[in-house]
């Protein structure tokens, strides 16, 4: 009992430790606009019109900061995204979608004004590396296709976010940013040739790059164990 009471302190000791150094962990809901970009699409003009879709994404968040204005963080979102079109077929509108879900890992450095104010300003840009989970076609036709074959299993984008911090008390802050992220990989595997749905969408070979947007309202809650 008494070595389980001495390497319970030691550990509270360490904690405590490593509390000065600015650990900070927190969770993120990040509700966001999201597009799928492709220039042949676009090319097709009005007889394929992109419609503006919605999609979730959520997680976790770990940052060291390593002074009162400077850290860096990382984290873990699942992330809901993907594109809506409507394909004018002898005037009538076919509705089709593609739904894509990606774990997203941001690697970040984060700048921010003086945090004793209740206040302050907030900024964090950096890379993030999005795996896919899963990728599904849907249209009108009640046709469902399984696409993870189509697009590639990991995409490399930029993101930042800008916005406010809000100190809730003492070690408890309210992160308010807004949020974008792009794709700077092609999202498709160049070597697929699968037609997605068989109507409106092109097959992936021999096509434009395609790339993933989504720019959103970043909601955080965070837990400061160095203050």
């Amino acid at each position: 009992m008494r070595a389980f009471f001495l390497g319970l302190c030691c550990a509270l000791m360490s904690l405590s430790a490593l509390a000065q150094q600015g650990l900070e962990i927190g969770l993120r809901v990040n509700p966001q606009s999201i597009w799928i970009f492709n220039d042949d699409d676009f090319a097709v003009g009005d007889a394929l019109d992109f419609e503006n879709s919605f999609g979730m994404a959520y997680g976790l968040n770990v940052g060291y900061n390593m002074t009162d204005n400077f850290g860096i963080h990382a984290g873990v979102l699942v992330s809901s995204q993907g594109q809506r079109y409507v394909t004018d077929i002898l005037g009538n509108d076919f509705n089709s979608q593609i739904d894509l879900n990606y774990l997203k890992v941001p690697v970040l450095l984060k700048l921010n004004s003086n945090p004793s104010s209740t206040v302050g300003f907030l900024f964090q840009v950096g890379p993030q590396f999005s795996f896919l989970n899963s990728a599904t076609y849907t249209n009108d036709l009640d046709v469902e296709q399984d696409l993870k074959e189509t697009y590639k299993s990991m995409a490399v984008e930029l993101t930042f976010s800008l916005g406010t911090r809000i100190m809730l008390a003492d070690a408890l802050s309210l992160d308010i940013s807004l949020r974008p992220d792009y794709s700077l990989t092609n999202i498709e595997d160049e070597s697929a040739s699968t037609t997605l749905g068989g109507i409106g969408i092109p097959t992936v070979d021999d096509r434009a790059p395609s790339r993933n947007l989504t720019a959103g309202i970043l909601v955080g809650v965070n837990y400061h164990l160095g203050r």
